[in-house]
């Protein structure tokens, strides 16, 4: 900018004088997808996504209160050449865990590869053993693997640029022709049943459109199989260590029209299954902050699924379910719990203690005291809810807690077909008949209530905390 000094007693009258400036320089990180810059003052307002795209530009290290604290490490520029072999030539995908490139191998004449990149921190080496031990044309197989600047990389088969997800977006009125679908849905069938097939089954867990990729040849390849288990029932009556691993029961009562009550109480179990261990790696991580994060998601993310379906199908309107679940790590069980189904502790010392509460206005009169457990029952409007998943509720707040437990104690886990017949007092000695309990405890139930939509678990702790 010019300015002028006036001086009436000078020669400098007229003279200009100009005030040097100093060029800022910005510096800028270029979108390894759309090629947008972004100059990197910006980036960590919006959490490090391209302005245009929205694509998130590094892999984010986050704090205990899951808040971003810094990256690792920037996703790798196209066109760079990776460990003097393999030349990025576009990302794929971007998750929680990892990204994704499609690559070609300077080696073997630029064969496309697909590199995927996961901070070493979020590193589960699950995901690789289990892929070497799957053998079947539609599931990747891994070629190489490598470490490098605090980074994990596995060098996988290629199986196309595009996906469903890809292909409907695409697709006049946002579907795809059945004639061209149902080739996919049959490969995809066949893998789906090989996986199952296996001893012990495979689940993957995350299948959604955009895990399954379409080649060339209109073949498909299904991946990301960061969640997939392999997947051990315990049957009717069963025991697992908790030892190396978290174990959940939940019981889960559906409602709405038709069969969608039952569908209801289904999505809620499978996302149970889907949801948990992906959240559970965050935790771990120290993305998530606790138990009551990872409980709370895990509900809102079922109640918005059974929201979209009931709005978008007419037959499931109104659908909704209850759930309570127990989340039992070595030392204690933490619960999350809405609608009417309970969750009751009894400790190896004696007494029994409802741990949650009914989501009923009866359920709040009888918490306040103004009814007793007879009249509870008995009420008219006993099993109207207040709270539940989906079932219209625009919010849902579940209740959370925790229970530190022993050896010999045991859990009771029930829906209202159970509480409803019987009393609470009566629920420790129908619960004394060693392994056929639950099935004790049903039969009761429906022989005084008539009612056949009854449930009930029990769960006990035996040996050491680390066995339940």
């Amino acid at each position: 900018m010019n300015t002028e000094t006036p001086n009436m007693n000078s020669e400098l009258d007229e003279k200009t004088i100009v005030n040097p400036r100093t060029e800022v320089v910005t510096e800028s990180k270029l979108c390894p997808f759309c090629e947008t810059p972004n100059t990197l003052d910006q980036l960590p307002m919006r959490d490090y996504r391209c302005s245009k795209c929205n694509l998130e530009m590094a892999h984010l290290d986050y704090g205990p209160n899951g808040a971003i604290r810094g990256i690792f490490r920037w996703l790798l520029p196209v066109g760079e050449i990776f460990m003097d072999r393999y030349q990025v030539k576009q990302v794929l995908g971007k998750g929680g865990f990892g990204a994704t490139y499609l690559v070609d191998d300077l080696r073997v004449g630029g064969r496309h590869r697909a590199l995927k990149e996961v901070p070493e921190s979020l590193y589960d080496e699950y995901e690789t053993s289990l892929l070497a031990n799957l053998d079947h044309p539609a599931i990747p197989d891994i070629t190489d693997r490598m470490a490098a600047n605090g980074m994990q990389y596995l060098i996988l088969k290629f199986g196309g640029s595009r996906t469903l997800g890809s292909e409907r977006k695409s697709s006049l009125d946002r579907r795809i022709p059945l004639s061209k679908l149902l080739p996919w849905m049959r490969q995809l069938c066949d893998v789906l049943i090989y996986l199952h097939s296996l001893n012990p089954p495979v689940i993957h867990r995350d299948l959604k459109p955009e895990n399954i990729l379409l080649n060339e040849d209109e073949r498909i390849m299904l991946i990301d199989f960061g969640i997939a288990k392999e997947v051990r029932y315990l049957g009717k009556i069963g025991d697992a260590s908790g030892q190396n691993a978290d174990l959940v029961f939940a019981v889960s009562d559906g409602m709405g029209g038709a069969r969608a009550g039952e569908f209801a109480s289904r999505i809620a179990v499978e996302k149970i299954a889907g949801m948990l261990p992906p959240l559970f790696k965050q935790r771990a991580a120290g993305i998530s902050s606790g138990f009551t994060e990872v409980i709370e998601e895990l509900f809102s993310e079922i109640h918005k699924a059974l929201l979209y379906l009931g709005e978008s199908y007419e037959e499931c309107s109104g659908m909704g379910a209850t759930l309570s679940l127990c989340w039992f790590t070595r030392q204690w069980m933490y619960f999350g719990h809405i609608g009417d189904s309970r969750i009751y502790y009894l400790p190896a010392a004696g007494g029994i203690k409802q741990l949650t509460h009914d989501d009923t206005h009866v359920g709040w009169l009888f918490r306040n005291g103004q009814l007793n457990e007879r009249e509870a029952k008995n009420h008219p409007r006993r099993n109207v809810l207040q709270a539940a998943l989906g079932a219209g509720h625009q919010f849902v707040t579940p209740q959370v807690g925790a229970v530190g437990f022993e050896p010999g104690d045991r859990f009771l886990l029930c829906t209202d077909g159970v509480t409803d017949a019987l009393y609470n007092d009566q629920l420790p000695g129908l619960l004394e008949e060693g392994a056929n309990a639950a099935d004790h405890l049903v039969r009761e139930a429906v022989s005084r209530s008539g009612r056949d939509n009854s449930t009930a678990l029990i769960i006990r702790a035996s040996g050491s905390p680390d066995t339940t």
